[in-house]
């Protein structure tokens, strides 16, 4: 049992330590233990953000979201545990807000209506 708490401490570490986001002033760069994914600014579509659940014991984790205009480009989610600055927040909050455009549209399901 603590060799796997240490060894889960170790994980967390890691991540922490080799997880990166870094705005530039053509792109957005995300890397993590798993890869590298950039996104050039002129192809981003627009922004979400939403709440990973969690638990009695653990609360959720909020999570940034960078769509892209084109399928080519990967889809950022970034969890908000960096310690981003005002000006991140500032360029980021200007993006067009997905998740507000998605309640305007228009639903096309008809479900429970008689």
């Amino acid at each position: 049992m603590a060799a796997g708490a240490l060894l889960l401490g170790f994980f967390f570490a890691l991540r922490a330590w080799c997880s990166r986001v870094r705005l530039s002033e053509i792109a957005i760069e995300v890397d993590g233990l798993t890869g590298k994914s950039m996104l050039p600014l002129d192809k981003i579509e627009g922004r979400r953000r939403y709440l990973d659940g969690g638990s009695a014991d653990a609360p959720g984790d909020w999570h940034l979201v960078l769509e892209p205009i084109d399928d080519r480009f990967p889809r950022l989610d970034i969890e908000e545990i960096y310690r981003f600055d005002a000006f991140f927040y500032q360029w980021f909050n200007g993006l067009p807000d997905l998740d507000e455009r998605d309640k305007l549209r228009p639903k096309s399901s008809n479900f429970g209506s008689y």
